[in-house]
């Protein structure tokens, strides 16, 4: 995906933002923490916390900003899926990671156009008449 693309998509937009916000909170942590100095005194809620409980806060900080960095981007499919034999159709998040139908084992196909490539398969009583296609368009 050109960076052109990727600028104009919000899920992008979203994505960078999240690995951003979770590298703050993790230099948040690591600050407020102060493990290496023996005479910090961080407290929670008017408690000190011990210099693990100090450890153990940077620790979490450095893990959120490993995460952060680490995350990819994936672009989320939108295209709708069907299985040409038994007709079950699987939206965008439900496709099986193999790209198969769970019935039938057979590959799924994209739902847009489907029945312009499989007309045998379109049922003829469910089709609009005519006259209320026209006043459809």
């Amino acid at each position: 995906m050109e960076l052109k693309d990727k600028i104009k998509d919000a899920e992008w937009w979203r994505f960078v933002f999240s690995k951003v916000i979770s590298i703050f909170l993790g230099l948040y942590l690591i600050g407020w923490s102060m493990p290496f100095l023996d005479s910090a005194t961080t407290s929670i809620e008017g408690q000190p916390v011990s210099l693990w409980g100090r450890w153990l806060m940077t620790i979490a900080g450095l893990v959120l900003i490993v995460c952060a960095v680490r995350r990819k981007y994936q672009k989320v499919s939108s295209v709708d899926m069907i299985c040409p034999k038994c007709e079950t159709t699987f939206t965008a998040v439900r496709i099986p990671a193999n790209k198969a139908c769970a019935k039938c084992g057979l590959l799924l196909e994209p739902l847009k156009g489907f029945y312009d490539r499989h007309p045998e398969l379109k049922d003829k009583d469910n089709e609009f008449p005519e006259d209320l296609m026209d006043d459809l368009k």
